[in-house]
C-alpha cells in the first residue's frame, strides 16, 4: 500500500495539489486584506480579520473546489484507458487499493489548503498588520471549511467510482457535500459543523470503500458501506431541497405583517400596522387616524420619539433567568466587539473581547494594542488580565463615553483619558438595566443615559452625566416590569412604557395591555394611557418549506420532539425552552405536522411496497426498501428508486409479459425458459441418442 500511495503522490502533487496551494493562498491573501484602505470600515460591518466576509466567501467555495479537483484525479484518468482494471488485478485487497488512495489524497488536500490558511491565521495574530486584536475563535470559521473540502474530496471519489443507479445516484454524492456546506454555513456553533463535516467524511468514505469491492451491484457491497451509501442518497435529496430553497427564496420578501406602537412628536402613541415590513396605515389608540399630515404612513417614522428597552423586570424574576446568546460562530461580533474610536488625546479603536470580558484598545497606525481594561481597572498591553463578572456590561452612549452597568452601580469610563467613576444614584439600588434612549432634533440627535432602580428610572445627560430627571414607577413594576424610556427633543418631557414583565407566560402576556406614562422633569405624570395588546406578527408562509415540513423524515422529526422533551426534563434551559415555546405556541401545528408525515410516509411505504413488488422484488427485500419509505418519507422512496438493484426484465416467450432474467420459471405464467435453437456449432451441448451414437 505503501508503493500505492507513493504512486499517487507523485502523480497529483505537482500539478494539483502545488497549483492549488498557489492559487487558494492567493486567493485567501488577498481576501484578507481590503481592495480598499483598512480604516475605510471604520465599523467593522463586514468583519474582523478571518471572520470577513470577502475572506469567508473565499474558504466557503474555494477549498471544496481543491477536493473535487484532486478526488477526480485520482480516478477519472484511470477509468478512460482502463487502466482501472489493471489496477484492480494487482496483488492487493481493494479495500486496501481505496484506503492507499484517500491517504494520499488526504495529503495532498492537507498540502494544498492548509498552509495559506495557517499563514493568514499567523497574520492575523501578529501585531502589526490589522488593528484588531486575535482571538482564536476567529479562526473557527475557516477551519470548518477547510475540514469540509474533504467532504468534496470524498464525494469526488465516490461520484468517479459509483455506476449503478443511473446518473441520479451518482450526482447524490456531490448533493450531500452541497447539504454539509449549507449546514456548516449556517449552524451556531463550531462543534455542530465539525461533526456534520466529519461524520459526512466517514460516511462517503464508507461508500466509496464498497463501490471499489463491487461498482455496480449495490447487495453485492460489504453492509456497512449499504449502510453508508443510503445516508449519502439521504443527505444528498437534501442537498436537493437546499438548493431549491435558496433558489425559490431569492428575491421573495419574508417581512412580518403586524402592528407595533410608536409615540408621536407630541407623546401619544400611535398604532402603526404594517404589511410585509411596509407600513400601510396609522391609528389612533381609538381607531381612528390622525389628521396631522406629517403622520401619514410614508411620514410618520420621521417625527416619532424611539423608545428603549431599560428592564425586563423589576424586583423579583419568579424563577426565570435571561440567556446570553453569543452569536454563531462564524461572526466576528462573536468573538470581538468593535467599539468606541477617538482621536484625541491620541488616535485608538477599542474592542471588547466578548468571552475573554476585557477590553482592548488598539492603535489605528501602529496596529498594535496600547491600553486593556479588566476588572481591575485599566491595564498596560501586556498585563494579565482579570475578566468582568458575567453581570457587567459596557455600553457606548453618545459624548458620555462609555459606562460599565451592573446590579451594584454604573460607572463611567473615560477610555481615550484612562478614567472611571462612580455614577451617583438617586434611588436605592440594585440597577436592573440601563439604556441610551435618544431623539431627533432639527441639527442632529440628543440622547441621555436611563437606568433602571427599584423604585424609579434615572435619567442623565449624555454629555457630563449629570442627573436630568428622576421617574418614579407609577404601576404595578412586579407584573409590569418591562420597562422602555423614551425623550422628546427638548428634555423637559420623558415616556415610560410599561410592558408585562419576561416572567408572565406567554399565552398570558397576549390578552394583557400595557401603560405609556407622559412625565416631566420633576416626575409627575403629565398625561397616562393604557395601551391593548396586538395580535402576534405573521409570516407569510412559504410554499416549499410547508412542502418539506410535510415530507420530512418521521425519524427525524419524532426524534426531535423526544429530545427537547428529554432535555426539558433533565434541566437543560435551551431545550427546555424549546419545548415551552412548542408546547405553549406551536403544539397545535405540530399535532397538524406530525398527522401529515405520519400519513405521507405510510403512503410512501405503500408506494414503495407495490413498487417493488410490481418488479419482481421479493417479499423480504421489498418489505426492507418499504421500511426505509415508512422511516424516511419520501426520501426513502427516492433512495428506493436509486439505489436498489432492480431486477433485469425480459418478455416471456410465452406470455410476453417481463420476467426476471434470475429465475427459472415466468412468475405469470410459469413457464421455463426456452431452449436454443441448435446452430451446429454446439459441443456435447446435447445428450447422444442411440441413432446419432452409431454414426459415429
Amino acid at each position: 500500500m505503501i508503493t500505492l500511495v507513493w504512486k499517487e503522490l507523485r502523480e497529483s502533487v505537482k500539478w494539483v495539489a502545488l497549483l492549488s496551494l498557489l492559487v487558494l493562498g492567493a486567493a485567501e491573501l488577498s481576501a484578507l486584506y481590503p481592495a480598499f484602505d483598512s480604516q475605510a470600515d471604520s465599523n467593522f460591518s463586514n468583519g474582523i480579520t478571518l471572520c470577513r466576509d470577502t475572506f469567508l466567501t473565499v474558504t466557503t467555495f474555494l477549498p471544496p473546489i481543491v477536493g473535487l479537483l484532486l478526488g477526480f484525479s485520482q480516478i477519472l484518468p484511470e477509468l478512460e484507458r482502463d487502466r482501472w482494471a489493471a489496477l484492480l488485478h494487482r496483488p492487493i485487497p481493494r479495500g486496501r487499493l481505496f484506503l492507499g488512495k484517500a491517504i494520499a489524497g488526504v495529503i495532498l488536500y492537507v498540502v494544498a489548503t492548509v498552509p495559506p490558511f495557517l499563514f493568514c491565521v499567523w497574520l492575523a495574530a501578529t501585531p502589526g498588520h490589522f488593528v484588531a486584536p486575535f482571538v482564536p475563535g476567529l479562526a473557527l470559521a475557516g477551519l470548518a471549511d477547510t475540514g469540509t473540502g474533504l467532504v468534496y474530496y470524498f464525494a469526488a471519489l465516490l461520484v468517479a467510482l459509483q455506476r449503478g443507479g443511473g446518473r441520479g445516484l451518482r450526482v447524490l454524492p456531490l448533493l450531500a457535500a452541497v447539504h454539509v456546506t449549507f449546514y456548516v454555513v449556517g449552524a451556531s456553533y463550531f462543534h455542530d459543523a465539525a461533526w456534520a463535516a466529519g461524520l459526512m467524511v466517514l460516511v462517503l468514505g464508507l461508500a466509496g470503500w464498497g463501490a471499489t469491492c463491487h461498482r455496480e451491484v449495490f447487495a453485492a457491497r460489504p453492509w456497512l458501506s449499504r449502510l453508508a451509501l443510503l445516508i449519502t442518497a439521504f443527505y444528498g435529496l437534501c442537498g436537493v431541497a437546499d438548493l431549491v430553497r435558496y433558489v425559490s427564496r431569492a428575491g421573495q420578501s419574508f417581512s412580518t405583517t403586524g402592528a407595533y406602537y410608536e409615540i408621536a412628536e407630541d407623546g401619544r402613541p400611535l398604532r402603526l400596522n404594517y404589511r410585509q415590513g411596509v407600513v400601510v396605515s396609522v391609528q389612533e389608540l381609538d381607531g381612528s387616524t390622525p389628521t396631522d399630515p406629517k403622520y401619514r404612513p410614508d411620514r410618520v417614522r420621521a417625527h416619532q420619539c424611539q423608545l428603549n428597552t431599560c428592564s425586563r423586570y423589576i424586583g423579583d424574576p419568579h424563577g426565570s433567568r435571561s440567556y446570553r446568546w453569543q452569536g454563531p460562530y462564524r461572526a466576528s461580533t462573536t468573538y470581538l466587539d468593535a467599539g468606541s474610536s477617538f482621536s484625541h488625546p491620541q488616535p485608538e479603536q477599542w474592542f471588547g473581547l466578548v468571552q475573554e470580558r476585557t477590553f482592548v484598545g488598539m492603535s489605528p497606525k501602529r496596529k498594535v494594542a496600547i491600553a486593556r481594561l479588566d476588572a481591575r481597572g485599566f491595564q498596560p498591553p501586556n498585563a494579565v488580565t482579570v475578566p468582568f463578572s458575567s453581570d457587567v456590561t459596557i455600553r457606548s452612549t453618545g459624548h458620555l463615553g462609555s459606562y460599565l452597568s451592573s446590579p451594584e452601580g454604573v460607572r463611567i469610563v473615560d477610555l481615550p483619558r484612562r478614567t472611571i467613576t462612580n455614577l451617583t444614584l438617586p434611588l436605592p439600588g440594585p440597577v436592573y438595566g440601563t439604556s441610551t434612549p435618544w431623539a431627533r432634533t432639527d441639527t442632529g440627535s440628543v440622547n441621555v443615559l436611563a437606568v433602571a432602580l427599584a423604585a424609579g428610572v434615572a435619567i442623565y445627560d449624555s454629555n457630563d452625566a449629570h442627573l436630568l430627571a428622576t421617574l418614579p414607577y407609577q404601576r404595578e413594576v412586579d407584573r409590569w416590569g418591562w420597562i422602555s424610556v423614551g425623550i422628546n427633543p427638548t428634555l423637559d418631557r420623558f415616556y415610560l412604557a410599561y410592558h408585562p414583565s419576561t416572567w408572565i407566560p406567554r399565552k398570558e402576556k397576549r390578552n394583557v395591555s400595557s401603560y405609556l406614562d407622559e412625565m416631566n422633569a420633576e416626575g409627575k405624570v403629565v398625561r397616562s394611557y393604557e395601551i391593548p395588546p396586538l395580535p402576534e406578527a405573521t409570516r407569510p408562509p412559504f410554499w416549499f418549506d410547508e412542502f418539506t415540513r410535510r415530507l420530512q423524515s418521521p425519524v427525524f422529526y419524532f426524534g426531535t420532539l423526544l429530545y427537547e422533551k428529554v432535555g426539558a426534563l433533565r434541566g437543560d434551559y435551551l431545550l427546555g425552552l424549546d419545548w415551552k415555546i412548542r408546547s405553549e405556541d406551536n403544539w397545535n401545528e405540530a399535532k397538524k405536522t406530525a398527522a401529515y408525515v405520519i400519513l405521507f410516509s405510510l403512503l410512501c411505504a405503500g408506494v414503495t411496497l407495490a413498487w417493488a413488488r410490481r418488479v419482481h422484488f421479493s417479499w423480504p427485500q421489498a418489505l426492507r426498501w418499504a421500511g426505509l419509505a415508512l422511516a424516511f418519507n419520501i426520501a426513502g422512496l427516492i433512495a428506493f428508486r436509486l439505489v436498489a438493484d432492480w431486477p433485469r426484465l425480459v418478455p416471456c416467450a410465452a406470455c410476453r409479459r417481463p420476467r426476471p432474467i434470475d429465475r427459472q420459471t415466468c412468475p405469470h405464467c410459469a413457464g421455463d425458459w426456452p431452449a436454443t435453437t441448435p446452430t451446429g456449432t454446439e459441443i456435447f451441448d446435447s445428450v447422444p441418442t442411440p441413432e446419432t451414437a452409431a454414426t459415429v
